[in-house]
């Protein structure tokens, strides 16, 4: 009897360590997340039209709490954007209300913003050769103290080419070309000033 219970214990600790794990997203945003809305949207030769209700944005850590980037999850902890470069373009501060606004240039071309544009893409199997940052990318943090609310406001505009064709053969002559596609990745959300 002695020995039953205690293959019934480590039954039920492995089935809660289980558990435990099942719940734990690929990827997850650490300590206090910016929560809100984000869109993918592109249009050409990789189209993309999703939205993501509860993404998450902040510092990004995989499942064994390694650091991957500042960046974007969506609710189920895929990477949706990770920043690659920024530069301070304004920035204002109210010394009587401690509001604050601060705006970056973004880039966020990165591995990880390349393999959630092709997994969201139409056709299937658009595979991106390389996406460049618009100019007008940027990120907008606003500070209201009296809200006791941080806001974040991103807009990732960037386009970029297919890898090339199969080679096209007509009579003597052959072709290989790349096909292009623009758009933009935009999130807007808030979190608990800490």
């Amino acid at each position: 009897m002695k020995m039953l219970k205690i293959i019934i214990a480590a039954a039920s600790l492995v089935l809660v360590s289980a558990q435990a794990l099942a719940f734990t997203p690929p990827y997850h945003i650490s300590g206090a997340a910016y929560t809100g809305k984000a869109t993918i949207q592109s249009s050409g030769s990789c189209s993309v039209k999703e939205t993501f209700v509860d993404a998450q944005y902040g510092d990004i850590l995989d499942d064994t709490n390694t650091y991957v980037g500042w960046g974007m999850v969506s609710a189920n902890g895929q990477i949706l954007v990770v920043e690659n470069d920024y530069s301070k373009s304004y920035y204002f501060y109210d010394s009587a209300t401690n509001n604050s606004v601060a705006v970056y240039y973004e880039d966020m071309t990165t591995e990880h913003t390349v393999q959630a544009i092709q997994s969201f893409a139409k056709p299937a199997g658009c595979t991106i050769d390389t996406i460049v940052p618009g100019a007008k990318s940027n990120e907008t943090y606003t500070v209201t103290t009296s809200k006791g609310l941080g806001q974040i406001s991103l807009q990732y505009i960037f386009s970029g080419f297919t890898v090339f064709e199969p080679t096209v053969v007509k009579g003597t002559k052959s072709y290989e070309k790349t096909k292009t596609f623009s758009g933009k990745i935009t999130f807007k959300g808030t979190r608990p000033l800490v």
